[in-house]
């Protein structure tokens, strides 16, 4: 007598549903790193090793006066406390190399890139 395939694979999938433990987020010890919510401060995050200690990168592509809103990164510190404070990177102050536009309104922050194995990260 051969059953209906349906039941076994409902049968499969809950056994196996029953296995699994995912998880994302630890809800219930959570890290919070504040930064100006006019910057846009979250819209690009990055875990990020340089100079022996972690780094959570975040961007605040708005960060700025109005009218030259250059964004900048946020550079958070990991390990250390739940709520650490995060320190601007100030990209702005930086020359920008073979570029000969202006720095204004650039937006720098919307996302973030680590670079191969050299402890370095790329910012647009």
């Amino acid at each position: 007598m051969e059953l209906p395939l349906i039941p076994h694979l409902f049968l499969s999938l809950m056994v196996l549903t029953g296995l699994c433990s995912p998880f994302n987020l630890d809800v219930h010890h959570p890290r919070l790193f504040p930064g100006p919510p006019e910057a846009e401060f979250g819209y690009s995050v990055l875990q990020h090793v340089g100079g022996g200690q972690r780094w959570m990168l975040v961007g605040a592509p708005w960060d700025g006066p109005s009218g030259d809103r250059r964004g900048d990164i946020y550079r958070c510190p990991i390990g250390r406390s739940h709520n650490a404070s995060c320190a601007k990177v100030h990209l702005g102050d930086y020359p920008l190399g073979n570029s000969s536009r202006p720095a204004v309104n650039m937006h720098l922050g919307m996302s973030l890139l680590e670079t191969d194995g050299d402890g370095g990260f790329m910012v647009s």
